[in-house]
């Protein structure tokens, strides 16, 4: 083995664990509807719930595959963590979906032309994935379309915790997805296509033990590289100094962007 190859496999392996890690509190989370859901609106008034296959990039614990399934002959869903694919397929079971489907593996290791996905979806969709992180993931995204596709991130968040946090890793701008959000623009821009976009503003709630609020910011930071020394105990000392009865409670203002746009 190569030592490039290596140093995927082993960066890979770290997302896989910290995907593992955060599946548990995703899987809390309802199968989202068109009445009270902005991204599912907005593929249904551009015309993208079209029928036929769709697949769904960084699909966690399936809750938006399951979403499309009322749109779709059949939806598959994508995920690097076998956590996540494990909370999908029980999802699947327990709300008795039969036109979905799972498959575990990352996007950036993905064979489009092995697997046979080449062309053979109506709709691809990356809603809060990292999955879709480059040029290369993005390619892969529009080799699978046939019709259309749509990408979903965070461009902002903004919470009196993590400007502390960012503050004992000595980090100015907290990047949420912007700069990958950016670079998607910059390509589809560069290849002719200009894709709708539309924003969403957001307050996110949380409730974890001090000890695990602090790990999911550790390992959020350790996986973009932002960890300097010394910052893994500061951090957990803070933590430890604003719970309240073992509990830490955190409002994050988020800004979400969504890009639509086609491949016909």
């Amino acid at each position: 083995m190569r030592a490039g190859d290596r140093n995927m496999n082993d960066e890979l392996e770290k997302i896989r664990k910290y995907w593992n890690f955060r599946a548990e509190g995703f899987n809390d989370s309802d199968i989202p509807r068109e009445k009270n859901n902005a991204f599912l609106r907005g593929l249904k008034e551009r015309g993208m719930l079209c029928g036929g296959r769709a697949i769904d990039i960084g699909c966690g614990t399936g809750s938006y595959t399951a979403a499309l399934a009322e749109y779709f002959d059949f939806v598959l869903g994508v995920d690097i963590s076998d956590e996540m694919i494990a909370y999908a397929r029980k999802r699947k079971a327990d709300n008795a979906i039969k036109n979905i489907g799972f498959r575990l593996g990352s996007w950036q290791e993905a064979d489009i032309a092995q697997n046979g996905w080449e062309k053979s979806f109506d709709l691809a969709v990356a809603h809060m994935s990292p999955a879709v992180d480059s040029v290369e993931t993005l390619e892969k995204m529009r080799s699978v379309s046939k019709k259309f596709c749509a990408v979903t991130k965070t461009v902002s968040r903004k919470s009196p915790i993590r400007g502390r946090v960012a503050e004992i890793c000595g980090l100015k701008v907290d990047n949420c997805g912007r700069r990958e959000m950016l670079a998607i623009l910059d390509y589809l821009w560069q290849n002719g296509i200009t894709p709708e976009i539309f924003y969403e503003k957001e307050v996110w709630t949380s409730e974890l033990t001090a000890e695990r609020a602090a790990e999911g910011y550790i390992r959020t930071l350790s996986l973009d590289g932002g960890i300097k020394d010394g910052a893994v105990e500061e951090i957990k000392r803070y933590f430890e100094s604003i719970a309240e009865n073992g509990m830490i409670r955190e409002n994050t203002d988020v800004i979400i962007c969504t890009v639509y746009w086609s491949e016909k």
